[in-house]
């Protein structure tokens, strides 16, 4: 199974990221989990927040985390599509660079020649110029934008819901569950609330 998912296109351009520039790979994946966990992350806020006002306890805490994770909201987003777009400047250098040794590394001109290859060639200048998708330097904020939206349902799904004690560890199978039972509830329907 792994070696399927290896094999995938996907994976290939994930696995070349850190190959092009290491630095920007690695602050590129921080930004995109920190941009899918924050929404989750800014909902337990606020309920801290309304727990302390409802409580009468100091609001300095609350007031603290809810704002460092707004502005954190706020600016990731722009960081990470300057972020993104310089990888995938970076990225696609790289690319060009390995296609230009497999073009210039053997001796002779018999591996041009190779329409398997001249037809690689020709679908590798078509997409960095743009005529069969848009190039990696403005792809790379398509695909942190899918990825961002997934790793903010997972994150969503598992700290949800919290118990009056504080957060509950919850898989989404509960939360699932959860949601059928109160929607029964909210039928009508007969029979006792899971818990």
């Amino acid at each position: 199974m792994f070696q399927r998912l290896r094999a995938r296109n996907e994976w290939k351009i994930f696995s070349v990221l850190p190959k092009a520039d290491r630095t920007l790979a690695i602050v590129w994946w921080i930004v995109l989990v920190l941009r899918g966990v924050l929404p989750a992350v800014f909902a337990i806020a606020m309920g801290v927040l309304v727990a302390a006002v409802q409580s009468g306890d100091s609001l300095a805490g609350g007031l603290a985390l809810v704002g460092s994770v707004f502005v954190l909201l706020q600016v990731l987003t722009p960081i990470h599509q300057a972020v993104g777009a310089n990888l995938g400047d970076r990225t696609a250098a790289w690319l060009y660079d390995q296609l230009t040794d497999a073009c210039v590394r053997p001796p002779g001109m018999g591996h041009l020649e190779d329409p398997k290859l001249t037809g690689d060639l020709t679908v590798a200048r078509d997409f960095d110029l743009g005529m069969t998708g848009p190039p990696l330097v403005i792809s790379m904020d398509f695909i942190a934008s899918g990825l961002v939206d997934m790793m903010g349902g997972l994150a969503s799904l598992w700290c949800w819901p919290p118990s009056r004690g504080g957060l509950r560890s919850c898989s989404p199978a509960r939360g699932w569950r959860r949601t059928g039972v109160c929607a029964r509830a909210e039928s009508g329907a007969t029979g006792t609330l899971m818990k």
